[in-house]
């Protein structure tokens, strides 16, 4: 009996130590998952939020997980499929239709309007758009992420010491199509052989020509998003515009002038003095202040032809993963990246994009040097939101490489810009089509 009592105790004390261990293993072992893309400025922004929120919360720690831009939709999903999804997703617009049609984000409209730091009024509506769907159309219906920070992608720098040499006033207003080339022509220098010295104009992005197409009062896709709609005789004279500002009057950088159309090469052209005006948004200001010091630029609004128009297509923002194991915390993290007092501060704080918080955005936290906020803030009148660049039935990466390919085509002179509109639109309509029989797409 005496025995039998020993080991009954003894069973019990270490079931109870396996209980304990067991309790503190789980409070040890709660980790937050976040994927982003981010380097620079916003990851330094993020992992401020992130040791916050662990200070406030013991026990949960967050493991921020970088994956390259162009891979990560696919990393992600992958993720998701393999039993490893993260619980935090950072969204832009390149991947944000694909998450919310493969039913992998969480709806959060009970979640915001229980919440007591989150007022969606308080916010910019138009970069808010592209995380409301509701079974058809983007841009309606429940809501599927937030936005934390956003631009008009395509304002004009401009190089202020370029245009005092050229005796040209700053552009102060929206410029027409007609005032920007004669204003690229008086920049550009080409030596007796043609060789570029100086051009007037880079537009970074080749599908920043789309943009044209808006101005013209023309459409990517039909409102329904079946339809593309780039064969349009408003589409081929925007983009003709644009092709043509390499082509034709050489005011821009010819295809083999600008091997690698991006970002970089416009700031490195703007930085060496090479370049009177290139295309960006609000993201690009921090970035001149720190590695181009020297240069002195203006920000100027985005042209017009039969109306003014630009595109916030770079919204970011953040979801919260379906798949979650941690719904509730993960929620907290969601207010901590997007409330006022915490994440609109930090991400404001490093002057990169304008953070979506209204009342942050206007604050003395973000910086304003050279009072440019004003041009991109009036820009958000003439603003398209993402959702024009995007169809239920195709994936915005996928469309866009093929008008990439396209646009090579047309810039090379292979194709003329009527011929290679239509193909666009041919080739995405031919996708979409078969993904409405099909039911949907796969990225």
């Amino acid at each position: 009996m005496y025995k039998k009592t020993i080991i009954i105790l003894l069973i019990i004390l270490f079931a109870s130590m396996f209980y304990v261990n067991c309790g503190e293993e789980t409070k040890e072992k709660i980790v937050l998952k976040v994927t982003f893309w981010e380097i620079g400025p916003g990851r330094k922004a993020f992992d401020s939020i992130f040791r916050k929120f662990e200070a406030d919360h013991p026990g949960v720690k967050i493991k921020g997980i970088h994956v390259l831009s162009s891979a990560y939709g696919k990393k992600v999903l992958t993720m998701i499929a393999s039993g490893t999804a993260p619980d935090i997703i950072r969204v832009g617009s390149n991947n944000l239709g694909t998450f919310i049609l493969k039913k992998v984000l969480l709806p959060l409209d009970n979640y915001i309007k229980n919440d007591k730091f989150i007022h969606l009024n308080e916010y910019f509506e138009v970069p808010m758009k592209q995380y409301k769907y509701n079974g058809e159309v983007f841009g309606k219906g429940e809501i599927y992420g937030m936005c934390t920070d956003w631009s008009p992608d395509a304002c004009i720098f401009y190089n202020k010491e370029i245009f005092n040499r050229a005796n040209i006033p700053y552009p102060k207003k929206s410029l027409s199509w007609e005032e920007l080339l004669t204003i690229a022509k008086k920049l550009t220098i080409r030596d007796s052989e043609g060789r570029a010295k100086q051009f007037g104009i880079y537009i970074p992005y080749k599908i920043f020509s789309l943009i044209f197409v808006l101005q013209n009062k023309g459409r990517i896709f039909s409102e329904d998003g079946k339809r593309c709609l780039l064969d349009s005789p408003e589409a081929i004279e925007g983009i003709k515009f644009a092709i043509e500002l390499s082509t034709k009057y050489k005011v821009a950088p010819s295809y083999s002038e600008a091997m690698e159309q991006s970002q970089d090469s416009a700031d490195i052209l703007f930085r060496t003095g090479r370049v009177g005006m290139f295309l960006s948004g609000r993201y690009r200001v921090p970035i001149l202040k720190e590695f181009a010091p020297q240069i002195k630029f203006g920000v100027a609004p985005i042209t017009h032809k039969k109306i003014r128009a630009n595109i916030i297509g770079g919204a970011c923002g953040w979801a919260i993963c379906a798949a979650t194991k941690y719904k509730k915390l993960s929620w907290e993290l969601f207010e901590y990246l997007l409330s006022p007092e915490i994440g609109q501060k930090e991400m404001a704080k490093t002057g990169y994009n304008i953070p979506s918080h209204k009342e942050t955005a206007y604050s003395d936290v973000f910086p304003n040097p050279q009072n440019v906020n004003k041009v991109f803030f009036e820009e958000l009148k003439y603003s398209f939101p993402p959702t024009v660049l995007m169809s239920p039935y195709i994936a915005k990466d996928e469309w866009q490489e093929i008008f990439v390919e396209e646009y090579d085509e047309m810039l090379l002179q292979k194709k003329t810009v009527e011929e290679g509109c239509k193909d666009i639109a041919k080739r995405i309509n031919a996708i979409i089509k078969q993904n409405i029989q099909e039911g949907g797409f796969n990225e």
